[in-house]
């Protein structure tokens, strides 16, 4: 049985989305720069893995965390 109706907390999630979405715009040019953990193969760094996680959330659900 699911507890998901059952919340004894909640939070903004749009106010968390934006948080992170402006945080990740901000470095954005660092974020390609950087070629450590997932980004060392892709030519935009982390940058890459970052749209291609995001490509991901969208798809499986139907959100996204960066709306550029």
């Amino acid at each position: 049985m699911s507890n998901r109706n059952n919340k004894t907390y909640g939070f903004n999630s749009e106010e968390i989305r934006s948080s992170i979405e402006r945080a990740i715009l901000i470095n954005k040019e660092k974020l390609k720069e950087c070629k450590e953990w997932n980004g060392w193969n892709n030519e935009d760094g982390l940058w890459q893995e970052i749209e291609r996680t995001n490509g991901v959330i969208k798809e499986k659900y139907d959100y996204t965390i960066i709306r550029e």
